[in-house]
């Protein structure tokens, strides 16, 4: 009997993902004969990619990254809707020339929401603070954002 390819919902997600599925087809836990449902990117990925589109100044990643109501939360501005976000990020943040350190994520039970704790450093390597990011994220997007930071110790 001969596989399925997987659907074209699979082939644009994680080419992990996509081996994940075909493994466990081979190994009889997933049937091979109907389609695998739309599986969507946890909050863990997404942060991850955010995170990498960031400090690499991907932008266009970026947009795709976000559902186009994103909101990020702040505390000393609100940013409304994706264009805002991604137009901020590209023109309107202090640096941009940054590095994110990540030293912890916290992903709920459910795979929607995840808590980043790290610190953002400058082209130099200096530690400019500490943040803690809480994503919401819900069918592969990235709909929320809320950012804590303080200075460095």
């Amino acid at each position: 009997m001969r596989e399925k390819s997987v659907p074209n919902v699979m082939q644009q997600s994680d080419p992990n993902v996509t081996q994940q599925v075909t493994a466990l087809r081979r190994r009889r836990i997933l049937p091979i004969r109907t389609r695998t449902p739309a599986v969507h990117p946890d909050a863990t990925y997404l942060a991850r990619l955010y995170y990498t589109a960031l400090d690499d100044h991907g932008y266009d990643t970026l947009q795709e990254l976000l559902c186009p109501t994103f909101v990020h939360d702040r505390e000393d501005m609100t940013l409304d809707g994706r264009d805002e976000f991604v137009s901020f990020m590209r023109d309107g943040r202090p640096q941009t020339e940054t590095t994110h350190v990540i030293d912890q994520y916290i992903q709920s039970k459910h795979g929607d929401e995840i808590v980043v704790r790290g610190h953002l450093e400058d082209s130099s390597g200096d530690e400019l603070f500490v943040f803690l990011d809480r994503f919401r994220a819900r069918e592969g997007k990235l709909v929320e954002l809320k950012t804590f930071t303080r200075t460095p110790n």
